[in-house]
């Protein structure tokens, strides 16, 4: 019924992704050693429900045309061409 699953290969990355990654991830726990796993759970909550409504509102905000927050938009008007022959 089910099938043996194949080995994979080690995914291969540059050490300097390496070290970024384990210098955010000591950062992280040092920022999280003393809340417990109530509050934990709490905050990943909270993080989930202001980002899935920050998204939401995007999408919403793109079907009903509702102009943007930040006034600094540029907008492109005209598509010029680089190097155009003549």
């Amino acid at each position: 019924m089910f099938n043996k699953q194949q080995k994979s290969k080690p995914i291969v990355c540059s050490s300097h992704y390496r070290f970024l990654q384990q210098l955010w991830a000591r950062k992280l726990s040092r920022w999280t050693d003393g809340l417990s796993r109530r509050t934990l759970l709490y905050l990943l909550v909270l993080f989930m429900v202001v980002s899935g409504s920050f998204f939401l509102y995007n999408i919403y905000a793109s079907f009903e045309g509702i102009k943007a927050v930040c006034p600094n938009t540029a907008v492109i008007s005209k598509i010029k061409t680089i190097n155009s022959k003549k």
